[in-house]
């Protein structure tokens, strides 16, 4: 999965939202106004120009308001 694919993953949940609070290469995607997934553009040295590495974040949380059949246990 690329990143763009990994977006439209990410915004096709119910009610998500997209903006960039950090600048522009870091994504923040919410439900109802609470952030349950970053997508970055990793600066760690493990991509390259024309292939850039992405780094994609989920809260545990938050994912319970986009998947209603998740069920909270552990959160460590």
């Amino acid at each position: 999965m690329d990143h763009l694919q990994a977006h439209e993953y990410l915004i096709s949940k119910p009610e998500t939202t997209v903006n960039q609070p950090f600048g522009e290469g870091v994504d923040v995607y919410k439900v109802k106004g609470k952030m349950f997934a970053t997508l970055a553009l990793g600066k760690m040295g493990k991509g390259t120009e024309t292939n850039p590495h992405w780094w994609m974040n989920l809260g545990r949380v938050d994912l319970c308001c986009v998947f209603l059949q998740l069920r909270v246990g552990y959160l460590g």
